[in-house]
């Protein structure tokens, strides 16, 4: 018998260590959350802000579409909270508010490993201009405050 890999796992290194890095993110998520996660950074931001702005204002918001929006991720460090080991997310999504369909919406979310807790969820009123944040490319931000804000 040639010696390898049996039982059609990998010999290679890097894909191995790939897969267990994965696995080894899923396993958290699904702790966290009680049930393993498919849901993408994106899907994941704008679930938990869609809940948020739910919760804070009284309406029902139904994510509509997370997979056409945006969201990018950016160490505290470079902002002016600090070395304080959070990540920050920003995201953009469409959601149905009440009867009203494909409401655009920013949402900036904190976390250490993956989004945890929402700081702002805001309904964008027209399409602001995408160049106003240090680490976002192509995502609409609110004229109000947020980190990463260009002066």
């Amino acid at each position: 018998m040639a010696s390898g890999a049996q039982g059609g796992g990998s010999s290679d290194p890097a894909r191995n260590y790939h897969s267990d890095f994965a696995d080894q993110f899923a396993n958290a998520d699904r702790k966290a959350r009680g049930r393993l996660s498919s849901e993408t950074q994106t899907q994941r931001c704008a679930r938990l802000a869609a809940e948020y702005y739910s919760d804070q204002n009284d309406v029902a918001v139904t994510v509509t579409e997370a997979n056409t929006g945006d969201s990018y991720f950016f160490e505290g460090k470079y902002t002016s909270q600090g070395d304080d080991g959070k990540h920050y997310y920003h995201a953009m999504f469409k959601a149905t508010v009440g009867s009203e369909e494909g409401v655009l919406f920013f949402a900036e979310l904190e976390g250490t490993r993956y989004p945890r807790k929402v700081l702002q969820c805001v309904i964008l009123e027209e399409e602001e201009n995408v160049d106003k944040c240090d680490f976002c490319s192509s995502i609409y931000h609110p004229s109000g405050d947020y980190l990463g804000k260009k002066e």
